[in-house]
């Protein structure tokens, strides 16, 4: 699926407290292009709350996104 945007799936008893998870593709930082990798990830964070808000959610955790290793 294209940068920036989240997809959500069961969890498969990952845990016992957790039901679903969402994925999201974060983009591949491009200097030339900052203005449009900062966009694509605003939007990994901004459509992985449209799912937590649409699955009523009662709590989440990001993990760093977008982080050079």
């Amino acid at each position: 699926f294209p940068s920036g945007h989240s997809r959500i799936l069961l969890s498969y008893d990952l845990k016992k407290t957790t039901s679903y998870i969402i994925c999201t593709r974060t983009p591949d930082y491009d200097h030339n292009e900052q203005r449009k990798s900062e966009d694509f990830l605003q939007s990994c964070y901004a459509t992985s709350m449209k799912f937590a808000t649409l699955y009523d959610f009662e709590t989440i955790a990001f993990p760093p996104l977008g982080c050079d290793q």
